[in-house]
C-alpha cells in the first residue's frame, strides 16, 4: 500500500502560514522556533492536532533549545532514535555540525560520526535537521554546509529517502546514489515561509504540495 509522507522543516513560528497537503505521515525536520520558546512549542503541538495526518514525526533543530523537555502530545519526537508507523521505519536526529552557540551540535569528524553510526541498516526514511555534504546544502554564498560523515553513513545504510532542512537555500528534491534527498525548509534565507511542503509517496514518486 502506498503511503504519502508530507515533509516540512524550518518553519520558525510560521506554521500557520503553511498550506499543508493531506497525507498519512507528516515529517518536520526541525527549527519550529526562534530560540526554543515554549509558547511556540505549545502552539505548534496544538496545530499538529488539527492536521489530518495520522502520525507526525519531528526532530529538533539548532534553534530549538530544550525541545526534548517539552511534553509533546501530538507529535513523535526523535533523538538518535526510530519509530515504525504504517509499515515505514523512520530514524531521526537533531544533530548538525558545530557552529556558533546553538543547540544539538557536534564537531565534525569522530564526534558527529558517533551519532550517525547509530543509524541502523533498516530505516526507509532517515530524518536529520541538517543535510548531507554536497547535497541540497548550499547557503546564499554558495558554500556547502552539510555533513560529510552523514553522507558516508547514508551511502552505507541506503534508505529510500533522507529528509532534512537547516540550510534554507538548499530547499528542493533530488536523487543521489539511489537515495531520494529532500531539503524541506519552509522558510527561505530571509525567513519568509514561501517554500511549499514536499510530498513523498512511498514507494517514491516525487511531487510538491502545490
Amino acid at each position: 500500500m502506498q503511503r504519502h509522507v508530507v515533509c516540512i522543516s524550518d518553519t520558525h513560528n510560521s506554521h500557520h502560514d503553511i498550506k499543508v497537503p493531506d497525507g498519512d505521515i507528516l515529517i518536520h525536520a526541525g527549527d519550529v522556533s526562534w530560540q526554543g520558546e515554549r509558547e511556540i512549542y505549545k502552539d505548534i503541538d496544538a496545530w499538529f492536532a488539527t492536521l489530518p495526518h495520522r502520525y507526525k514525526i519531528i526532530v529538533a533543530g539548532n534553534h530549538d533549545f530544550d525541545f526534548y523537555a517539552y511534553p509533546w502530545k501530538h507529535a513523535i519526537p526523535l533523538f538518535d532514535g526510530d519509530v515504525s508507523v504504517l509499515g515505514l521505519h523512520i530514524w531521526g536526529s537533531p544533530i548538525t555540525p558545530h557552529f556558533g552557540s546553538w543547540a544539538y551540535m557536534a564537531d565534525r569528524g569522530a564526534s558527529i560520526k558517533r551519532h550517525w553510526d547509530r543509524i541502523p541498516m533498516t530505516p526507509d526514511i532517515v530524518v536529520t535537521h541538517g543535510p548531507a555534504y554536497g547535497i541540497l546544502d548550499k547557503n546564499r554564498m554558495g558554500e556547502s554546509c552539510g555533513c560529510e560523515e552523514l553522507e558516508q553513513r547514508l551511502r552505507v545504510v541506503r534508505p529510500m529517502a533522507h529528509v532534512c532542512g537547516h540550510i534554507h537555500g538548499g530547499y528542493g528534491v533530488t536523487s543521489v546514489d539511489g537515495i531520494t534527498r529532500v531539503n524541506a525548509s519552509t522558510c527561505n534565507e530571509d525567513y519568509m515561509a514561501v517554500n511549499v511542503p514536499i510530498i513523498l509517496p512511498m514507494p517514491i514518486q516525487l511531487t510538491t504540495g502545490r
